[in-house]
């Protein structure tokens, strides 16, 4: 999770200058204060980049520059407060998931903590990866259309296949999905719906090999792919 970004700036900077020493002084305005108004210190990462340009290869080299080092604070930061931050940061992640495939009810209850009731149901369409060693696997979401107008769609063998909007034309981009793999989803849902402080941690999805450049899945389980890899399975309702 990222808590801050400071600026960057065109002109080179050594990683040891005096100029590099200001830039990270603005990080210690970084505090993680609770409901009492108390001052936790927790570890956690500080990274800078520096690249060079086709102006100044010559004399600049690109190279990173990274710290582990603690936030102030009052006290270190306890395992009660560990726990809710550790909730927070994965709500928080998930919630922004949610406002990409079109769920706002369960993106507010993971933003704002306020638990989600069981008289709300959540609503979407598992959709089924047709090709691939991914195959069979089940994505909640939904897809995005370049122009704005429905993708093409027809029924094949009983399985809807997405066709491009002009076969005969190259230049012309299909639909793109959006989703998040359904076991992490379901887990997803619990969570939003849950009232504890602590979190249980959600299931990551395996390390797949590579084998389409436009098609991605993150750890998280979240995925995006051309609509050609998907087919509306099912509504889910939970």
């Amino acid at each position: 999770m990222f808590l801050a970004e400071a600026k960057g700036r065109y002109s080179p900077v050594s990683f040891g200058n005096k100029e590099f020493g200001k830039w990270r002084d603005q990080f210690k305005r970084v505090a993680f204060v609770d409901s009492s108004g108390v001052t936790h210190s927790i570890k956690g990462h500080i990274v800078a980049t520096r690249f060079s340009t086709e102006n100044n290869s010559g004399r600049v080299m690109s190279g990173i520059w990274a710290e582990d080092p603690e936030s102030p604070g009052e006290r270190p930061l306890n395992q009660n407060s560990s726990a809710e931050l550790g909730r927070a940061i994965i709500a928080a992640h998930y919630s922004n998931i949610a406002t990409k495939i079109g769920q706002p009810l369960l993106a507010s209850a993971l933003a704002s903590g306020v638990a989600l009731p069981e008289q709300l149901s959540i609503l979407g369409i598992a959709w089924r990866v047709v090709a691939g060693p991914l195959e069979g696997r089940r994505f909640i979401g939904g897809y995005f259309s370049p122009d704005g107008a429905p993708a093409s769609a027809r029924d094949s063998k009983g399985r809807i296949v997405f066709e491009k909007p002009d076969p005969l034309r190259l230049d012309r981009s299909s639909a793109t999905f959006v989703g998040l793999e359904e076991s992490i989803f379901r887990q997803v849902v619990s969570l939003a719906r849950s009232e504890a402080e602590a979190v249980p941690q959600l299931s990551r999805f395996e390390q797949t090999d590579f084998f389409y450049s436009g098609f991605s899945v993150l750890r998280d389980g979240s995925a995006i792919g051309p609509i050609e890899f998907f087919s509306p399975d099912e509504n889910v309702t939970l």
